[in-house]
């Protein structure tokens, strides 16, 4: 899937090492869709290196195209045996736009 919109909010980057003693990091883009009526606005996170070393660059009001995938993760309260489900936008390539060039791709 594809957007296109303006930067609202660029998050903190979040690093750390998994289990296997394997390096990380993730950054989420929050990109405001240009809609007519009520912005709407895609929370889309971006893992790895290779992804968040153009998030790291992206500020406030940058317009951007946003490719992603829809994931849902499904979870199992140990205490309960409640399952639930959390869908997230996985987040593989982002790239900065003039004014221009977003109303072009639109």
């Amino acid at each position: 899937m594809k957007t296109i919109g303006k930067v609202h909010k660029v998050t903190d980057l979040v690093s750390g090492e998994s289990s296997n003693g394997q390096p990380w990091e993730k950054q989420t883009v929050v990109v405001e869709e240009q809609t007519t009526g009520q912005p709407r606005y895609l929370a889309v996170e971006f893992m790895g290196e290779k992804r968040t070393a153009k998030t790291k660059t992206l500020q406030k009001g940058d317009y951007v195209v946003a490719e992603y995938a829809i994931v849902c993760n499904e979870f199992t309260n140990q205490n309960t045996g409640v399952t639930s489900w959390f869908t997230k936008l996985d987040g593989w390539r982002i790239d900065r736009l003039t004014a221009e060039g977003a109303e072009e791709q639109r």
